[in-house]
């Protein structure tokens, strides 16, 4: 993030998306927005998130990548 508001923004739509799923949809663990993994949209602002280990299993997985990068998702990385 280039400014500390849009870092802050950035952390409160994290926390919004986290409050509005509870659970992750991939392993119905309970999300936490300090540790939770985030998918942008193509603006890059978090879209979606899932917990890290939801994110270990999406990421080994190639039909996983491609059902959220058909839908428009970035997915991290890492």
């Amino acid at each position: 993030m280039s400014t500390t508001l849009e870092s802050i923004l950035r952390d409160q739509l994290v926390t919004y998306l986290v409050s509005r799923a509870i659970t992750c949809p991939v392993t119905h663990a309970v999300l936490d927005a300090r540790t939770c993994v985030t998918f942008t949209d193509a603006d890059g602002d978090p879209a979606y998130v899932v917990s890290p280990e939801g994110w270990e299993a999406i990421k080994t997985n190639a039909k996983g990548r491609a059902y959220f990068e058909g839908r428009g998702f970035t997915l991290p990385e890492n």
